[in-house]
């Protein structure tokens, strides 16, 4: 019996110290760049995560509110007791708000979000070989375009709302703020690059190159306000 107890303290210990010599995890509650891009859906998905992105930002929320509260096209009354919110609604309207206003801290992370997400995108496309996804060469610089577009798309925002602003294309760029001539620069560069790679017409709610042709004369019309 005191052979037997013995092996079996032998055969724990071995197994104990073995078990404890990979201490390597394979983590399930995380996504990866590694695991994520499965199929050419999951492929597609990140490109559609950016045009969601660009949506919000664009024709909702503290851009919104910024472009047409400070405007004459709208107003936000209070009614009652409810839609005072400490006075932020009023600021807007009479041209009154301050550094510290959460509309303008949202207008400036959301689009700052947006383009991250595109640069992110865009490396990664760059470093997938589309081809084992049955997807083309032509498929693959396309999104790259429409994700370079959408990251212009943000900027156009930018500059009209604190006009100088860094201009960055690396997720992990940190950069000095560029005058609204540079940005302006850069974004045209951007869209006379893409231009010949995106569809004349494409087809859903996609950039093509009509599309682009559309966003200097946005520029301008900023640029001249």
């Amino acid at each position: 019996m005191k052979k037997i107890k013995y092996l079996l303290y032998v055969l724990i210990i071995i197994w104990s110290s073995n078990s404890c010599t990979n201490l390597d995890e394979e983590i399930f509650s995380q996504i990866t760049t590694e695991n994520y891009y499965q199929t050419k859906e999951s492929i597609f998905a990140a490109l559609s995560r950016s045009y969601v992105h660009a949506f919000g930002t664009g024709w909702s929320g503290s851009h919104y509110l910024l472009q047409e509260v400070t405007a004459d096209q709208l107003i936000i009354p209070t009614r009652g007791k409810h839609g005072y919110n400490g006075g932020e609604y009023v600021r807007l309207h009479e041209h009154k708000w301050t550094a510290q206003e959460n509309f303008i801290y949202q207008a400036w992370s959301e689009s700052f979000k947006g383009i991250a997400f595109c640069n992110k995108f865009i490396e990664d496309f760059e470093s997938l070989d589309f081809s084992i996804f049955n997807l083309t060469e032509d498929i693959k610089q396309t999104y790259i375009a429409e994700l370079r577009g959408l990251r212009s798309w943000h900027y156009i925002f930018l500059i009209d709302f604190f006009r100088n602003v860094p201009i960055v294309t690396n997720v992990y760029d940190v950069k000095e703020q560029s005058s609204p001539k540079e940005v302006f620069k850069f974004i045209e560069n951007e869209l006379l690059a893409i231009l010949p790679l995106l569809p004349k017409k494409a087809k859903y709610s996609r950039l093509d190159q009509a599309t682009v042709i559309v966003f200097p004369i946005l520029c301008t019309k900023i640029s001249a306000s």
